[in-house]
Order: structure tokens, then sequence, then C-alpha cells
């Protein structure tokens, strides 16, 4: 979890310098940020439940019917 955060905090840090370089508006610091927060919520929650949150089973509900009529 140390590791997420510091990625996270790093990730953070270089968009805002990039957001402010490129003299952004508010409101696409709010979508970027708001972003972020989304994906480290869904990695801080996938990392203490591991089991519940897992892209997994719509993949395989996706792409399923495709490998099973490949093979």
């Amino acid at each position: 979890m140390i590791a997420i955060v510091l990625m996270y905090g790093a990730i953070t840090v270089f968009e805002l310098a990039f957001l402010r370089r490129n003299g952004r508006k508010a409101r696409t610091y709010r979508i970027v940020l708001g972003m972020m927060a989304v994906s480290f919520a869904y990695n801080a929650v996938s990392h203490f439940f591991p089991g519940r949150l897992s892209p997994n089973r719509a993949l395989e509900a996706i792409f399923g019917p495709i490998q099973r009529w490949f093979s």
C-alpha cells in the first residue's frame, strides 16, 4: 500500500506541474484530480479486498464466447 500511495503522489506532482505549466482551466484540474481520486480509491479497495473488485468476470463474459469460438 505504501508503494501505491508513493506512486500516486508522484503522479499527482507531475500532473499538477503539467497542468500549471500549460495554464489549464480549473475544470481540467477537477477532471484530472477526480479521475486520479477514483483510480486511487479503486486501487486501495482492490488492495484490501482482492477478491471483491476484479474485472475478471466482466472480461470473461465479454471474451469467453470469442475464446470458445476460436478453440
